[in-house]
């Protein structure tokens, strides 16, 4: 599937460059973005959403004390994977804002387990357990908020930026199991639900290049970041939280690839 994907990609761009060379009415001074002109793109990398942190209950259904850490990961990228979509405006020739993300929410609805029926017999099974069906709901929300500022370069399809970005992650998760015991107690007494907020400041750095008047592809780099995450896990309702914070500074971490549009 990735790769059906990339091949379409190249198709398209190899059509929208032989289209580009045989118009007569390109001109280079067009192909960058001006003042209030919009792009929109899509990004490839590792997604920023976060993904630790969020077990509630340990394997002894004490309150796990396991941190939500900053989603960067120095040893692995995936530039297969999409992972969001960006938009910007340009205020002028060389500014714009800039926002991108994405969210994911999901919601799988509980059942009661029911128990085997067994042959008193011959202790042979005649109608198989069923086990319960843990309601999940789960939800997955990033994005960022930035500024970028583009450098003239003597090549008209090369647009090298800096710039900065507010970042906000915000992810909450809730579960409850339906299980009955076979003495009569439960697994859950309601619901268990736990609620991350993340924000964080970003240093950007990047560059596109037009491969026509309204294609582009770019890759940008973060050179340092910092990021604040608060989780709070709740076991039951009416219970205290386990409330955990963390902390996370780096450097040139998160590369990523574009590819999107002049509108």
């Amino acid at each position: 599937m990735k790769k059906n994907i990339f091949l379409a990609m190249l198709i398209l761009i190899h059509l929208s460059i032989g289209a580009q060379e045989n118009s007569n009415t390109d001109k280079q001074s067009t192909i960058k973005p001006t003042k209030n002109d919009f792009t929109v793109g899509v990004n490839f990398g590792r997604g920023s959403f976060i993904s630790s942190g969020m077990s509630i209950l340990d394997y002894d259904r004490n309150v796990s004390g396991e941190a939500s850490t900053s989603t960067i990961d120095v040893n692995h990228n995936n530039l297969t994977n999409m992972i969001g979509a960006e938009g910007r405006y340009f205020l002028t020739n060389n500014i714009a804002l800039t926002l991108s993300g994405g969210l994911k929410f999901s919601s799988t609805p509980a059942s009661v387990s029911i128990p085997a029926v067994i042959d008193n017999v011959s202790n042979a099974t005649i109608l198989p357990a069923y086990n319960s069906v843990v309601s999940d709901k789960r939800l997955d929300v990033s994005y960022s908020l930035g500024a970028l500022y583009f450098f003239n370069t003597k090549n008209e399809r090369l647009m090298p930026y800096l710039g900065v970005s507010a970042a906000f992650q915000h992810a909450t998760r809730t579960l409850f199991d339906p299980t009955v015991l076979s003495d009569g107690s439960v697994r859950d007494l309601g619901n268990r639900n736990l609620e991350i907020f993340g924000i964080g400041a970003q240093a950007v750095a990047g560059v596109d290049y037009y491969l026509t008047n309204s294609m582009y592809l770019g890759f940008s780099i973060k050179p340092l970041t910092f990021t604040s995450v608060n989780n709070s896990k709740y076991p039951a309702p009416g219970m205290y939280a386990r409330k955990i914070n963390n902390y996370t500074i780096a450097s040139f971490v998160q590369p990523m690839l574009s590819f999107g549009f002049k509108l």
